[in-house]
């Protein structure tokens, strides 16, 4: 595996959600990133719209989807639903209110599920409810991708507008709302037999975060966590959800404020083409939903810098899985190659002018930044001030940590 993949990262497991995916993968044969992010995403399907973030005209609500790519078909996925599962449940405030379904390869069952009145169908009655959670597992994603390269499929549709918050039948019900989770599971091989970026599936890829699944030391009998956890953060949580749903728009602190503006212009640079490329393109806005959800388990209604940490860090994983799962390879190119380039500096190290210069100048200054700062959080890297001979500010230099 290349060098510059993301290794584990305590910042993404803050709050209760962290604790109990390390615990998980602690005690049983689970990966602790398909836990943390199964449960994210069910903690931010329980919640509803109410929370959320606005960004001038558009709202950011903590829906979240998930494809959890195995390495093997020995990478023990569904052991990681059913933990995330036992968590949600204890948790939810309100049991019933969020509607837990298994499958997602046809749109009549989504639009079933939902509540939503097909042409011939009667309408609601006064009891049924205008607004519903929708927490899905598909533990065989690859049928859902067969389904959609139909040319008559409407499912890629109908999955763009879930996550986007847009009606799911604006004709015949306009009024009806939904906030839709989605949890699937393949293996890397189906992944890459069955998409390509002529495929109409593509399009609603770039909904999914991305998550590299791979296989741990084995455990005796896979191993068990104490229901007692569970029971203890279900507890912890439900009044954290309870208050949470009623929230309304949610601010970032002046440090988180602060933070998301120097971070902003790296997710915003960060375009690769192809696939990939259709997989990152809304890295900010995960990053907002996932700071949304962090803040509110910790019982928070006001987003901290460390709830962005802890997002940018879980992202920074979620888009290296892509890379790996779509591209063929580990994340971007450019941050190996810039890594390799400092390596054979030695100790003198590369100028950021120097760094440019390495890809003939044809590399945007933001992008190489981007990468930069990526090979730092690795600890691979590290840049420091240089005082120069002449007047001016030190020239900044970039060298290869001696551990790294």
């Amino acid at each position: 595996m290349d060098q510059t993949f993301p290794q584990h990262d305590d910042r993404a497991f803050i709050g209760p959600l962290g604790e109990y995916a390390q615990m998980a993968a602690s005690l049983t044969e689970v990966d602790a990133y398909a836990v943390l992010v199964s449960v994210l995403v069910g903690a931010g399907t329980v919640l509803g719209p109410g929370p959320h973030v606005r960004t001038g005209d558009t709202t950011h609500p903590p829906a979240l989807f998930a494809l959890l790519v195995a390495e093997t078909p020995k990478a023990n996925r569904g052991m990681s639903w059913r933990l995330a599962r036992q968590l949600i449940e204890a948790a939810d405030p309100e049991p019933g209110r969020t509607q837990l379904v298994q499958g997602l390869s046809s749109e009549v069952g989504l639009i079933g599920a939902l509540g939503l009145r097909r042409r011939g169908a009667p309408r609601r009655g006064p009891d049924q409810p205008e607004f519903r959670n929708l927490l899905v597992h598909e533990p065989a994603f690859a049928r859902t991708l067969t389904m959609a390269r139909r040319a008559s499929s409407s499912l890629p549709w109908l999955l763009r507008n879930a996550w986007d918050g847009l009606p799911l039948d604006p004709l015949r019900n306009p009024a009806v709302r939904h906030h839709v989770g989605i949890v699937a599971h393949l293996t890397l091989e189906q992944l890459r037999s069955q998409v390509s970026l002529a495929d109409v599936s593509a399009s609603f890829l770039g909904r999914f975060l991305f998550v590299r699944v791979r296989r741990p030391q084995p455990v005796l009998d896979e191993g068990a966590l104490p229901g007692a956890v569970t029971a203890r953060l279900g507890q912890l949580l439900a009044p954290r959800l309870a208050a949470a749903r009623l929230a309304g728009p949610l601010t970032r602190d002046a440090d988180a404020l602060a933070y998301w503006y120097r971070t902003y212009g790296d997710l915003s640079a960060d375009d690769p083409d192809g696939l990939l490329g259709i997989a990152v393109a809304r890295a900010a806005w995960f990053v907002t939903r996932l700071s949304v959800v962090y803040a509110v388990t910790e019982g928070e209604l006001t987003i901290r810098r460390r709830h962005l940490e802890a997002a940018l860090s879980l992202w920074r994983y979620c888009r290296a899985s892509a890379a790996w799962a779509l591209g063929g390879r580990e994340p971007d190119s450019l941050e190996q190659r810039l890594l390799d380039a400092i390596s054979r500096a030695g100790p003198a190290g590369l100028s950021l002018s120097q760094q440019s210069a390495s890809f003939s100048r044809n590399v945007p200054a933001a992008r190489i930044g981007a990468a930069r700062r990526f090979l730092e959080d690795r600890g691979l890297i590290e840049t420091m001030p240089v005082p120069g001979a002449g007047p001016g500010r030190p020239a900044r230099v970039s060298r290869r940590c001696q551990s790294g």
